[in-house]
């Protein structure tokens, strides 16, 4: 675990960006985030995304942030053992819902799959003929989609997150998207050697200490509705965890396809 030391070695090791990505800051840019659950992508860029909704949300323009959109895999139904799978995936895509709201992303920019939590990988075979992976072609292909951020390859678990990673890679050497991933429970997961290990080629961080408490109130909004039992519909997440995406930085790596497909690492 041991957070900080995590934090500490990513700190030392890959290179901050102090200018924005031109990929992920553009009006060319036309980006796809997938999500496995409703609150991955508020845990993993919530910092990005106010970043990106205050440098082009104006008020006077409501389609202003019409070049971002966010896919959901999974409804989130298996955060908790006390409720029924339905009512949960009714709560958590409500709040994600009215999340995204606050980042000014409407009902038509979010796509939700439905796939059954937990079991993504299951469900999937990166394949041509695949009903979610064409589902998602489609969509990319219908919004004119150019970039990709999804769940690194190293979040180990939950699965559905690594699943989401392999998902996006296909989809990019189909469609010639760029790819960018991010951490969410890579931090919870990866060791401190491994992380002093990785290849740091091509990761960076984002720095987001000018709008890190408007993060942690949107981690905040999701965790604070629960149920009659006082648990939140997320689940009982690691205090670690939400420590990790809480950091002053978003830690980002870009996948240029070919060396993607050819070693995932």
């Amino acid at each position: 675990m041991y957070i900080w030391l995590k934090q500490t070695i990513a700190h030392a090791r890959f290179p901050v960006c102090d200018d924005l990505p031109l990929d992920l800051f553009s009006v060319e840019s036309r980006i796809l985030l997938l999500a496995p659950h409703p609150d991955d992508e508020v845990f993993g860029l919530g910092g990005y995304m106010i970043k990106y909704r205050k440098k082009f949300a104006r008020d006077d323009m409501p389609d202003s942030m019409n070049r971002v959109f966010v896919c959901f895999l999974t409804d989130g139904e298996a955060s908790l053992t006390d409720e029924p799978k339905s009512e949960i995936a009714l709560h958590r895509k409500d709040i994600s819902t009215r999340a995204l709201h606050r980042l000014k992303l409407e009902e038509k920019q979010i796509l939700r799959l439905h796939l059954p939590d937990g079991m993504v990988t299951e469900n999937l075979s990166l394949t041509s003929d695949d009903k979610t992976f064409c589902a998602l072609n489609e969509f990319i292909m219908q919004h004119k989609i150019n970039v990709i951020l999804a769940p690194s390859q190293y979040e180990f678990w939950p699965k559905d997150h690594v699943a989401a990673f392999y998902l996006a890679r296909s989809l990019c050497e189909k469609t010639g998207c760029k790819l960018y991933s991010y951490w969410v429970w890579t931090w919870f997961n990866i060791s401190a050697l491994k992380l002093f290990k990785l290849r740091k080629e091509n990761i960076f961080r984002l720095p987001i200490p000018d709008v890190l408490d408007e993060k942690i109130e949107l981690i905040h909004f999701y965790l604070r509705e629960t149920n009659a039992n006082g648990h939140s519909w997320c689940g009982n997440l690691p205090p670690a965890l939400l420590r990790a995406v809480s950091w002053k930085y978003e830690i980002l790596m870009f996948h240029p396809i070919e060396a993607s497909a050819a070693n995932p690492e």
